[in-house]
């Protein structure tokens, strides 16, 4: 291998990280790539790989911190297009991992504006930080607009109605998104992600009854933490509904207990069951009495 006849010599590790880019093995090409910067930094060809690395591995911190390295070594250099997409992405995804919410919001609107107009999962993002951020009036106007757009905008109809259940919309507005995206849960009917969402939209409608048996069913239809964690908190709040003030504790508790082990978004956890996870430990901890 070429690395190991001249690790000294920034082909080789060039070579490799483009390989590795190429068969998209992106984790595994950020360090050959760092190494043929390192070594030659007055490359752009091998910045632009690192940072799309990076930022397809969901590294945003080091993406950023990498873009400002390449425009020290390079100061001419324009990143392309598509990079300073994904570096937009970067930005406005690791104000979210710090939880500076307000910050985040508005970040999002300008990447909408920007960038991501098509994207279900931005819209998605963008409501849940408004209604991390307080903005209550903020969120209704992101669940009105998705449901305005959905169609023209290409978005995906369960994250549309997922948003709705985040915070409180009007009873005409859950009732479209309860409406447009049970085919799309019936497709899915047996998946946690399907019959916890399936729940949420009955715990909003007030109908704690109905959703408690099918969150229990999600329970047991897998295994992983990372995914049952959201059906824990819709339990908590299920069971809060239902005047069950302990249950509503034991479940909360479970889900605070996942969370709190680490200060930062668990790493094997999808983004959009962190910050739902977020909303709801803090809906249910302040409506719980004292």
């Amino acid at each position: 291998m070429a690395t190991a006849q001249k690790p000294a010599h920034f082909v080789g590790w060039t070579e490799l990280g483009r390989t590795l880019y190429s068969s998209r093995k992106y984790k595994d090409a950020i360090p050959p790539l760092r190494k043929a910067t390192v070594i030659q930094p007055e490359l752009p060809a091998n910045w632009v790989l690192l940072v799309n690395s990076l930022g397809l591995c969901q590294q945003w911190e080091e993406a950023l911190a990498t873009e400002r390295a390449a425009a020290s070594a390079i100061p001419d250099f324009v990143m392309p297009d598509d990079t300073l997409e994904l570096l937009y992405l970067s930005r406005v995804r690791s104000a979210v991992e710090r939880r500076e919410w307000s910050i985040a919001a508005e970040s999002y609107a300008h990447a909408l504006d920007s960038f991501y107009a098509n994207r279900s999962e931005i819209w998605f993002e963008r409501a849940a930080t408004r209604v991390l951020s307080d903005d209550e009036s903020g969120y209704r106007k992101e669940c009105a607009a998705m449901l305005e757009h959905r169609e023209s905008a290409g978005l995906r109809k369960f994250l549309v109605a997922r948003a709705c259940t985040l915070g409180i919309v009007s009873v005409q507005e859950l009732a479209r998104a309860s409406e447009m995206c049970l085919p799309e849960l019936d497709q899915s009917a047996d998946s946690y992600w399907s019959l916890t969402q399936r729940a949420a939209l009955l715990c909003r409608k007030g109908k704690h009854r109905e959703a408690l048996p099918i969150l229990e069913q999600a329970v047991e239809s897998s295994t992983k933490p990372e995914h049952n964690i959201i059906t824990w908190v819709w339990l908590s709040r299920v069971q809060l509904g239902l005047g069950n003030h302990d249950a509503a504790k034991l479940w909360l508790r479970k889900a605070t207990s996942y969370l709190d082990q680490s200060t930062a978004k668990p790493e094997e956890m999808h983004l959009h069951n962190w910050l739902e996870a977020q909303i709801l430990c803090r809906e249910v901890e302040t409506l719980l009495p004292k």
